[in-house]
Order: structure tokens, then C-alpha cells, then sequence
């Protein structure tokens, strides 16, 4: 049956007037966009706002409206729509790499410092010659481990020896056996944290709570000292404090999000009397420390593979960190285990330690020995 003439007609100019329309309603959009972008470059970020949200409602789809008013919303400290919009926008456009430094940067503003790490790391994963998306990496790590309660520069020399922020953790964390008093030591006696009790708890149970951190690290240290170090602020004096004993740590790793202190003591108490356990809620990872090398080693032997909430444990020996982060103090941790190959090291290079501990390294620790990689 042939078609109505008049009707094609109408087709025809509803089309023509629906053309019209939407090229109308991009020509406002970018009138508007254009007054936010004004705004924004002369620092007038809540006017600017109020432009963007009228671009955006003529034109919805486009990405880079949100993305822009989310880098408004982050300058006026507004993180959680920061991230709102930030979302939207990469929704739409996945890979674009300015969304995602305003996704890092919102999240970084609501002190989510490890999930904007990863952010910056899919940026120099799409982009690797983005020497702005490495400095917001090392600074969003660097805020991450402050979290934990060590200082910048500790967390900086852990940055810059150890390849990765995981390798970082686990030096600034672990105990050495040698002296007691390791680099995981800053964070019970370098930077005093408020303390509290629980109802029930024994004396020797206590919970650490970092204050600054709204989703707080709980990390509970059994057999410290007996006398209370209550909520103050003030430094003990070193005479004052108990001496540390000589412990033996375990690294436990892959441990899942429903893993709790009491559940990883439980377990850990079969190989042998636990001492404490320092837990890395966001690493999925924690120390445990025993008084007894040999109750160490049990924990390894048999623990180590055990299937517990449906995933394999992993239970090895940490990384030996011989001195504190202070390059006068510290020994080259490449020098006694693979060799430091690096003429201007400034790490001390004791002959007599050179390739030590090669073989703990290698086959304790099942890293590939990579020579000289630090710095």
C-alpha cells in the first residue's frame, strides 16, 4: 500500500523540528559551560557549580560536564559529590584520565588514601609518562602509611627503598629479631597514640585506635606493659618503658574481609603462644608475633596453605629489616641478600654481610632476587 504523502510530510518536519531542538539545547549547554569555566578559572567555584548543573540538565551526556564539576566540587571541599560526579563521568567515559585524578583527588579529600592509590596507578596504567599521576601515587601512599602512625620521612625512605606500597608496609611494620625494636616499633613508641580499654579486657589487652582515621585501623597488642599509658598525648619517657622482648614475627597474607583479630589469634595459637597481632584491615594482611622462634617456624610449617573461609592462608617469614628507616643507621637490605649494584647507595655495605641472607631471601620469602632495584 502506498504511503500517505501527507503523512511523510509530517514525519519529515517532526524530524526537522527534533533536530532543531537538540541542536538548540547543545548550543545552551555549551553557553552555560562555557560561564562555569570561566567561573572556575577566576577560583568562583559555587557559582561555577550552579553553571555546570544547568549545562548538564541540557545536556546529560556529556562526560566532561561532570568531570567538570566535580573538580568545583573538590576546590569547595564538597568530596562525597566530588566523587559523585567523578563516577558519572568515568561511567560514561572509563578510561578518561582526567576523570580519574578527580576521582583520586575526591578520594584522597575523604582521606581514602589507598583506594586513590589504586586510581592513580590505572592512570599510569593508561598513561605511564604522567609524571603528575606519579606524584599523586607517592603522595596518596605516603598518606596511607602516616595513617598507621609513622612520619613523613619514615614513610617517604620506605616509599623510596621498597618497590612497592605492600613492600613498604610490611618493612615499616615488621619487628627485627635482632634488637627487639624494628622499624615497627615508630608506631607503639615513635608517635604516641591515644589508648583505650575495653569493658572486660585484661590489663595486657589493649585496643590502638588511630584517631585521625575515620574507618579506624584496630590492632590489639597483648602482654604490652601492665601499667596504663591512658589517653595522653606525652611521649613515655624511654626510662620508664618495659623492655621489649625478642619476638618472632610471621607475615600472614590473603586473609579475608571477614577475618577477625579473635579468629587469626585462635588459629595462630595452635602453632604456639601468641604474643600480639597487628592487623592491615585494607593490605588484607597481618603480623603475628611469638616469643618463640620455634612456635614461628610451626606456624609456617603447618599453617602455611590452609584453607580458611574458602581461600588458602599464606604464612611466611617477613622481610628482614636490620635498623630503623634512617639511612646512617640502616644496612642495605639489597647488599645482604641479592647485591646492591648501586655505586651511590646510601646504605651502609658491610663486607663481611654481603649476600647473608641470599638464601633466606630466596627461599623463605619466594621473591625473585632482583639485584640492586632500590632507590
Amino acid at each position: 500500500m502506498p504511503e500517505d504523502p501527507e503523512k511523510r510530510g509530517q514525519s519529515a518536519s517532526d524530524e526537522k523540528t527534533g533536530d532543531a531542538t537538540a541542536e538548540e539545547l547543545a548550543k545552551r549547554s555549551i553557553q552555560l559551560a562555557g560561564a562555569g569555566n570561566r567561573l572556575a578559572a577566576s577560583g568562583k567555584y559555587q557559582m561555577a557549580v550552579k553553571f555546570f548543573t544547568g549545562a548538564i540538565q541540557y545536556n546529560p551526556k556529556e562526560f566532561k560536564l561532570f568531570g567538570n564539576r566535580s573538580l568545583c566540587y573538590e576546590r569547595l571541599q564538597q568530596f562525597e559529590n566530588a566523587l559523585r560526579d567523578a563516577d558519572l563521568a568515568l561511567s560514561m567515559e572509563p578510561n578518561w584520565i582526567k576523570g580519574l585524578f578527580r576521582k583520586g583527588k575526591a578520594l584522597c579529600g575523604l582521606k581514602r588514601y589507598y583506594e586513590a592509590s589504586l586510581i592513580y596507578r590505572e592512570v599510569l596504567r593508561l598513561d605511564s609518562a604522567s609524571a603528575e599521576a606519579a606524584q599523586e601515587l607517592k603522595r596518596a601512599q605516603t598518606l596511607h602509611l602516616m595513617e598507621m602512625g609513622f612520619s613523613w620521612a619514615q614513610c617517604t625512605e620506605a616509599l623510596k627503598t621498597h618497590g612497592t606500597l605492600e613492600e613498604a608496609v610490611e618493612a615499616l611494620f615488621v619487628i627485627d629479631d635482632g634488637s627487639g625494636a624494628g622499624v615497627g616499633a615508630a608506631t607503639w613508641d615513635g608517635v604516641e597514640q591515644p589508648l583505650e580499654r575495653e569493658d572486660g579486657e585484661d590489663e595486657r589487652d589493649w585496643v590502638v585506635r588511630q584517631m585521625s582515621r575515620s574507618r579506624a585501623h584496630q590492632v590489639r597488642m597483648e602482654g604490652a606493659s601492665g601499667q596504663s599509658r591512658a589517653s595522653s598525648h606525652s611521649p613515655t619517657p624511654l626510662s620508664m618503658r618495659p623492655p621489649k622482648p625478642e619476638l618472632f614475627p610471621v607475615w600472614v597474607g590473603t586473609l579475608d574481609p571477614t577475618m577477625t583479630y579473635v579468629k587469626l589469634h585462635e588459629l595462630f595459637s595452635r602453632a604456639g603462644t601468641v604474643y600480639s597481632i597487628k592487623m592491615l584491615l585494607e593490605q588484607q594482611s597481618a603480623f603475628v608475633n611469638y616469643s618463640r622462634n620455634e612456635d614461628r617456624e610451626r606456624a609456617i610449617q603447618c599453617l602455611n596453605g590452609m584453607m580458611v573461609d574458602g581461600a588458602p592462608l599464606t604464612v611466611r617469614f617477613p622481610f628482614k629489616v636490620h635498623a630503623g628507616l634512617s639511612a646512617y643507621k640502616k644496612e642495605c637490605f639489597f647488599w645482604r641478600t641479592t647485591g646492591c649494584m648501586r655505586d651511590d647507595c646510601t646504605f651502609r655495605h658491610i663486607p663481611e654481610h654481603k649476600n647473608i641472607d641470599r638464601e633466606k631471601f630466596t627461599s623463605r620469602l619466594g621473591y625473585g632476587a632482583q639485584a640492586g632495584t632500590h632507590g
